[in-house]
């Protein structure tokens, strides 16, 4: 095994394979097994959790690739950290060796690896941000520009950010989630008359004898 240094120093260009056997996409025995171990991490209350969903809205692997390296550094520097980035793209594969507090899966069951995260890093052109906010959970989105333009102690400092104000910030997630629950009945409200109208229409219509009970 590579010690830290030359992990932090030195980014070896040979295919990576995983050291775990999850680099599976969906849901079975594989992710329910990393759910169980990031559970067994979130009873450490010093630890956080940080999802990235950065590989859908941002096509360019360069520019993810290097955006890694500095989520790279930034876990090696902050041990604190368990970074689970998910992403289709797989020319990130074959990047660079991981410390052991990041691992690169393909994307896997949201529904079972959300509930479980303390923030999610996620690309400006994808709408996985909506799954977070449901999730409740703080969510930090980057542009191709951002990405660029990131350093670590960039990151860290927007990290550490996001997690000193996650109670505020799930307080947003929840009223937002509100919000679209409750705009979702006004608008099931409103199907439902529309949908009850056009029946009484077509009912009418038809020359029933007792169509006039339904005026």
């Amino acid at each position: 095994m590579p010690n830290q240094k030359n992990i932090q120093d030195k980014d070896i260009s040979v295919l990576y394979l995983p050291p775990t056997p999850y680099l599976s996409s969906g849901s079975g025995p594989r992710v329910e097994s990393l759910a169980k171990r990031l559970q067994d991490i979130k009873k450490d209350k010093g630890r956080n959790i940080i999802v990235g969903l950065l590989g859908k809205g941002n096509k360019n692997s360069k520019i993810l690739e290097d955006f890694y390296r500095v989520i790279k550094r930034s876990s090696i520097r902050n041990p604190r950290y368990q970074f689970i980035l998910l992403t289709d793209i797989q020319n990130v594969y074959q990047s660079f060796e991981l410390p052991g507090n990041m691992e690169l899966f393909r994307t896997l069951n949201l529904n079972t690896i959300l509930p479980l995260c303390d923030l999610a890093l996620t690309d400006s052109y994808s709408d996985v941000w909506l799954d977070c906010t449901f999730a409740q959970i703080p969510v930090l989105r980057y542009s191709p520009k951002n990405m660029i333009n990131i350093t670590p102690m960039k990151l860290e400092q927007q990290i550490e950010y996001a997690l000193q104000n996650k109670i505020t910030l799930t307080q947003k997630a929840k009223e937002l989630c509100d919000f679209f629950e409750r705009k979702n009945r006004e608008i099931n409200k409103i199907a439902d008359m529309l949908i009850e109208r056009a029946e009484r229409n077509r009912y009418n219509s038809c020359g029933h004898p007792a169509a006039h009970l339904l005026k």
